[in-house]
């Protein structure tokens, strides 16, 4: 990304602003890189570099407004609101504003550049800016110094000279014309004194002059000699020809813009020969065409690309070992051995032209757990004074401020002198790699540059919250001092044995402005002031904590941010998508193998958050498949919940139906709350994720919530059932209104009461399961996200698998157990509930050592300090986030909307035995496994929606035919009634696996569990909420069991109209299915867009609450008898029988 494009994408859109930016009345390092899009406001010719027609100049080269002809010198200075907002204005190109960046003007320096007093020195005798600083200090000179002259150049727009470190943008401009230093930028003479007119080359104003001088080493080597006699070019025009006395120059561009031209008036001839050390004569250049200038530094200043490190070994002077073939008309050299690095004419081939520096990368390291493996300011008081860091903690819990509370406590270490605390910064461990990365950036980068004229590399920086003793120290060490270009921290001194260190921003309440940084310093506005003073082509920002991600959210794409796995950094930067490129690495090693592997192009790091070898999202890390025995512990746990869970389900038909003989109403009560702890995942995800348990996340949750679930199934295994409802299964089918008072005696009303026990246990149960499926979760996501990209999903499929494989053994053995008259069965024997519930019972305590030892966790160190809920709150903004929570809530409402009447209609009409319906259940079992597996082997890349919307319309297909067919007794068979539905499972298994592959391609870092339960909880809350509705609609229909018994015309008309609105509810969910990306590419699209609304994201937080409370509400009002007549509990309304403000009261 051009330096254009990089300021607008960071707001600084006035140009007076962004080349004067101000951090704590400091700025920067002035740096002058010119593109040839700034070249115009300096009052360049364009005829060698842009189309005639792009503007228009007067004699001096200076921009002419279209307007009124004038050179204001606010010209296009300022971007026009109105093109930015609408995309015209109305008076086009006599605007005086720039209509986009390409007309944008920007100036080299603000004009009050050493004007003022420097605050902060004066203030406290030091800066951390040093001679860096735009404002006055004490030893510098107060006076502004001239402009640059060659006889026409007025003073009239006089700027300070420029330093050392400005004139790097005469490399950046002419790097083809000028000769490389045997340094850094900062070798260039910082007097200027071939421009002044005292000193200027004499040839410059007639027609015999001196050879100048342009630069010097530190040393004082000359590049060309100073006093060369020459003679005037034959038949060539003189200087004074081109330069007009009369005419006022704007800067060092209008003077080196003026010889260029000079240089294409001189004819081509053969009298012209090469300047030699003995040469009395000057050799010019031959003309030079302006195309040959204009479409290659156009072409050339194109910078998007797709590598770290672009053409690593050649990049902006091009042609060292072909520069003898030119005329080194600057140098004054005659011969390529005399040459000490090659240098490029503006005659070579215009492949060969390239821009200097704007192909630099910036590098930024973090000091702290980036650079170094740990905390610096802990290091030094755990080494020296360990009762020192308690008393740093207990400073920090308290208010104050870290930087305040470290110099507090350093002001403590009064036994320790100031060489004992340097002698301890040597011991802080060093990430291992970490000082082969800057050398290595170095000797590849800006060393090799300057030895084979090439520049490429890197500049590289340390912006950190340590001090510069800690830094420095560390630095000068291991010889990194003279590498490092600068360091931006918090200012250290010794007073004394005493180290002091001071904010690196004033102590006032924000003093940048940014809510995410720490108050003592905004790294974000260190980082947009570096970006604004010098132009580089990428950024690459190491880091790992959380005040490293303000500069990290304000790169673009064009950059990288490199981010410690499991840090803060990584887990802002999961919750925040934004447009930079992030990589995960966890020690300097990686980044080491990174840069290593990236320069011999031996892959291609495109990363989108953190993809790693083959697509995968994180490092890898053993094994990636869940029958390897470290990961064994997935399989038993998923074995368990389809024991477990589907159990427990199952008995609910036999048991609460037929046993205790529960109305319709309660059955459907207590089918919603069992599954409802499902609902609760998103916040045992959040307890997972931000309490570890002896240091561990995942594990330890797995062993609590199967120990749970073992003791509510031993409870329902040691508790008696009771006796049925019916003692004599006789009486079960006739209409209650014909029983005899004998027969009615033998029925135990009292049944459907102790059932309200059982559905508490069995919510405990499953309750139990959550806990132990959110620390699965954690586990599933990161094994899933280490695989390549081609198979992702593979995991998640097996363990589907797995899952409906041990549910069919469950419906099995549930089928057979409980089938006696009186579970509605007809087999003499059974196993009884108790027996079953002892059968859960021991699947859980089987899955207890399988958790510890078979599943693969790290120990972590430390907590998140971002807030769990602020994680969601952030989270829910995302465009992508609450658009796929919006489906998964509305699509399962809808795809769940049912009849409540569908057990009585079960059990009446098509007579299903419990045997049969086990039987059937462990069928659709099977069915759904080979819809997960298929999806798993082929359907890991189709389209998300084209697979749900096409299962979605066969599953309502296919259920019409038994339903309607049983509903008006044409074919009242229980295997039709059972046995077609069946067909629905595959469809329906697909579209839950498909609406989870969404959530292994978002990669959190550290809330896996959490965005995985918001996940489960959009699609669970929906199941209670679709039950309420259901219920309510039902409600004004009469379809109970009563109802069902009689089966007359008016039952059946009822019940058709239920159907027929379910069906209608059921395909409205299909509008929802355009909420989802089509596949992974279009979701890594959106998620580098980061695209946020906070009023979606609210709304979407209020309505998963709402959606929850209002669930639990109402199926605790179908509970008691009080409450279970009223509409919204699924009853027929209160108003038969009490009044409005009884049932209103009821309710609140």
């Amino acid at each position: 990304m051009d330096h254009q494009q990089r300021r607008l994408s960071m707001g600084m859109m006035n140009s007076h602003d962004a080349e004067y930016l101000d951090l704590a009345n400091h700025s920067a390092p002035a740096y002058g890189h010119l593109t040839l899009e700034h070249s115009h406001s300096m009052g360049m010719p364009h005829g060698h570099y842009m189309d005639d027609n792009d503007e228009q100049y007067d004699m001096s080269g200076q921009i002419v407004s279209p307007k009124n002809n004038a050179k204001p010198s606010l010209y296009k200075t300022e971007l026009c609101k109105r093109f930015s907002e609408y995309g015209s204005c109305r008076y086009g190109a006599k605007c005086q504003f720039a209509h986009g960046m390409p007309e944008l003007r920007h100036v080299l320096r603000h004009p009050k550049y050493k004007t003022t007093k420097c605050k902060s020195y004066w203030g406290s005798g030091h800066c951390p800016y040093g001679s860096r600083c735009r404002f006055i200090h004490e030893e510098e000179n107060v006076s502004r110094g001239p402009m640059y002259k060659s006889n026409g150049l007025s003073p009239r727009n006089e700027i300070s000279p420029t330093s050392q470190g400005d004139m790097a943008f005469l490399n950046a401009q002419y790097s083809s014309d000028l000769p490389a230093s045997t340094g850094l930028m900062s070798s260039y003479s910082s007097d200027l004194s071939m421009l002044h007119p005292q000193t200027s080359p004499t040839w410059l104003g007639s027609e015999v002059a001196s050879t100048p001088t342009f630069m010097r080493s530190p040393s004082d080597q000359t590049f060309a000699p100073k006093t060369s006699p020459i003679g005037p070019p034959k038949k060539s025009p003189s200087m004074s020809n081109v330069l007009d006395s009369s005419v006022e120059y704007n800067g060092l561009q209008d003077a080196i813009g003026v010889l260029l031209k000079f240089s294409q008036t001189m004819p081509d001839t053969d009298n012209t020969s090469p300047v030699g050390v003995s040469s009395p004569k000057v050799g010019l250049p031959p003309p030079v065409p302006s195309s040959s200038l204009k479409s290659p530094l156009k072409r050339d200043l194109s910078l998007q690309g797709d590598e770290l490190w672009k053409d690593f070994a050649a990049v902006s002077i091009s042609g060292s070992g072909d520069a003898a073939d030119s005329s080194d008309w600057f140098l004054g050299k005659s011969s390529p051995s005399e040459s000490t690095f090659g240098t490029s004419d503006l005659r070579e081939d215009s492949s060969r032209l390239k821009i200097s520096f704007l192909n630099m990368t910036l590098v930024v390291f973090d000091y702290d757990w980036s650079l170094i493996n740990d905390n610096s300011d802990t290091f030094i008081f755990q080494q020296l004074e360990p009762e020192l860091l308690k008393h740093l903690k207990q400073l920090t819990t308290t208010g104050v401020q870290w930087t305040d509370a470290v110099d507090q406590t350093l002001s403590q270490l009064t036994s320790t002198t100031r060489q004992e605390l340097i002698d301890t910064i040597a011991r802080v461990p060093v990430q291992e790699g970490m000082t082969n990365i800057i050398l290595k950036l170095i000797v590849v980068g800006m060393l090799r540059a300057v030895k084979n004229a090439h520049a490429a590399g890197a500049e590289i920086i340390i912006v950190s919250d340590a001090n510069t003793v800690f830094i420095e120290s560390f630095l000068e060490l291991h010889g990194l001092k003279d590498i490092i270009k600068n360091v931006y921290t918090n200012p250290g001194e010794f007073e004394g044995n005493i180290l002091r260190v001071r904010p690196f921003h004033p102590k006032v309440a924000l003093p940048h402005g940014c809510p995410k940084c720490p108050v003592n310093m905004c790294k974000g506005s260190i980082l947009k002031t570096i970006l604004a003073a010098k132009d580089y082509s990428k950024v690459v920002y190491i880091g790992d904590g959380g005040g490293d991600f303000c500069p990290a959210s304000q790169l673009t794409s064009n950059d990288y941010v490199l981010a410690r796995e499991g840090f803060e950094l990584s887990k802002r930067l999961a919750a925040n998508p934004c447009a930079v490129n992030i990589c995960l690495w966890n020690t300097g090693e990686d980044i080491a193998n990174l840069f290593e592997k990236y320069q011999q192009n031996s892959f291609n790091l495109r990363n989108v958050y953190g993809e790693y070898k083959d697509g995968a999202l994180r490092p890898p890390r053993g094994s990636v498949s869940i029958f390897a025995w470290e990961n064994f512990g997935m399989v038993i746990h998923m074995a368990a919940i389809g024991t477990t869970y589907t159990t427990i389900s199952g008995v609910i038909y036999s048991v609460l139906n037929n046993y205790l003989h529960m109305s319709a109403t309660l059955v459907a009560t207590a089918t919603a709350l069992v599954a409802f702890p499902r609902s609760l995942r998103l916040f045992t995800g959040m307890l997972t994720d931000t309490i570890p348990i002896f240091g561990y996340r995942r594990r330890p949750y797995m062993l609590l919530g199967w120990f749970v679930t073992f003791v509510s199934c031993l409870l329902m295994t040691l508790l008696p059932l009771g006796e049925p409802y019916y003692s004599d299964q006789s009486i079960a089918k006739i209409d209650p209104d014909k029983l005899t008072a004998q027969q009615r005696a033998t029925i135990d009303y009292d049944a459907p009461q102790r059932g309200v026990k059982l559905i508490v246990l069995m919510m405990l149960a499953n309750l139990g399961s959550v806990i132990a499926t959110s620390g699965f979760n954690g586990v599933l996501v990161d094994l899933s996200q280490r695989e390549p990209v081609s198979i992702r999903g593979k995991a998640m499929g097996e363990t589907s698998v797995i899952l409906n494989f041990f549910a069919i053994i469950s419906s099995f053995f549930t089928g057979l157990g409980l089938n006696t008259p009186d579970y509605g069965g007809t087999f003499s024997w059974t196993i009884t509930f108790n027996g079953i519930m002892g059968f859960c019972a021991g699947m859980a305590l089987l899955t207890l050592p399988f958790t510890w030892f078979c599943i693969q966790e790290d120990r972590i160190e430390s907590k998140h300090s971002m807030s769990v809920f602020c994680f969601v709150y952030e989270l829910l903004q995302l465009r992508m986030i609450y658009r796929y929570v919006a489906f998964k809530f509305f699509y399962n409402v809808c795809a769940l909307f049912s009849v409540t009447a569908s057990n009585a209609i079960q059990s009446t009409w098509a007579k299903v035995e419990p045997f049969n319906n086990g039987l059937a259940g462990m069928l659709a079992s099977l069915v759904a496994m080979v819809g997960a597996y298929w999806i798993k082997k082929y359907g890991l890349g189709w389209n998300w929606r084209y697979i749900i919307i096409v299962a979605q319309i066969l599953v309502v297909f296919i259920d019409v035919f038994p339903t309607m067919l049983t509903t008006w007794d044409v074919v009242r068979s229980q295997w039709f009634w059972l046995g077609v539905p069946l067909l629905e499972k595959l469809p329906a298994a697909a579209t839950d696996l498909v609406g989870s592959l969404f959530i292994l391609e978002f990669n959190t870092m550290g809330f896996e569990a959490t965005l995985f339960g918001l996940s489960a909880t959009s699609q669970r809350v929906a199941t209670p909420f679709a039950t309420m509705l259901t219920k309510t609609v039902d409600g004004y229909l009469d379809i109970e069991r009563p109802f069902i018994q009689k089966d007359d015309n008016h039952a059946r008309l009822h019940v058709t109209i239920a159907y027929v609105i379910a069906y209608g509810v059921n395909l409205l969910g299909i509008i929802f299915v355009f909420l989802l990306p089509p596949q992974k590419e279009e979701f890594h699209q959106l998620q580098k867009k980061g695209d946020k609304n906070k009023t979606w994201g609210i709304v979407t937080l209020c309505g998963l609450v709402f959606a929850i409370l209002w669930s639990l509400m109402t199926n605790i009002l179908s509970l008691f008898a009080s409450t279970k007549c009223l509409r919204i509990a699924g009853g027929s309304g209160c108003k038969r029988n009490k009044s409005i403000r009884h049932a209103m009261t009821c309710l609140v």
